[in-house]
């Protein structure tokens, strides 16, 4: 039997008060592997409302190299969410009302109609028992599922059928503090490894979760 997943209240903007290193951002991203690329979509908003974007086709350029344009330094208004976020060329509309969000990108060099539904309840670096690295973020939500649209680039339309995944995270990211990391996903049809390894402060905390036959499980170590 399948579990309705519920939209999660943390999908929406938070308050970042006025930190500098403040930084709210969401990612979506999945790979191609029978066309050889992979894609990523990147947009941000810091404490003073500023947001840019960064989008990737990884190795879609004929010799292989990566397809990258970026924007930032827009002005948004402070109660602007993530239900109809524009940052330059990319479209965010994250519904309050469903787990399931679309992505639209316009850029110079590629385009991107997508819509992402997730398999598994959002699973946030709060809910491990390490918790989440204060100087990494307030806290993270991380979700894998599936995408679907169209992909046009280099005189091509793909059309998109694949895994993949989405975060979300909030709060000061102190990167003087972090020495090295490791953040790590793999998701197939029905399952899900998400690992951070990290190092900062002294320490190597290790954190994520493994989702397999429905269930969410944290884990405990990686390798």
């Amino acid at each position: 039997m399948t579990t309705a997943i519920a939209p999660h209240p943390d999908s929406r903007r938070h308050h970042l008060g006025d930190d500098p290193l403040g930084r709210e951002s969401l990612l979506y991203m999945f790979q191609l592997p029978d066309q050889g690329i992979g894609l990523a979509f990147y947009t941000w908003v810091t404490s003073d409302h500023k947001t840019g974007y960064g989008a990737w086709v990884y190795g879609g350029n004929p010799d292989g190299s990566s397809i990258f344009e970026h924007r930032d330094g827009a002005s948004v208004a402070p109660d602007a969410d993530f239900d109809d976020w524009q940052a330059f060329d990319l479209s965010i509309r994250l519904s309050p009302d469903s787990p399931s969000s679309t992505v639209t990108f316009t850029g110079e060099n590629f385009q991107a109609d997508l819509e992402f539904t997730p398999f598994h309840d959002a699973f946030l670096y709060s809910s491990h028992p390490r918790g989440c690295p204060p100087y990494f973020a307030t806290d993270r939500l991380e979700q894998s599922g599936t995408y679907r649209g169209t992909l046009r680039f280099n005189g091509q339309e793909i059309p998109v059928d694949t895994t993949g995944h989405h975060d979300h995270s909030w709060g000061v990211r102190d990167w003087e503090a972090i020495q090295h990391y490791k953040w790590f996903e793999a998701t197939t049809a029905d399952t899900a490894v998400h690992v951070l390894d990290i190092s900062g402060l002294g320490a190597n905390p290790q954190m994520g979760y493994v989702h397999k036959d429905g269930l969410t499980s944290p884990i405990k170590t990686a390798e």
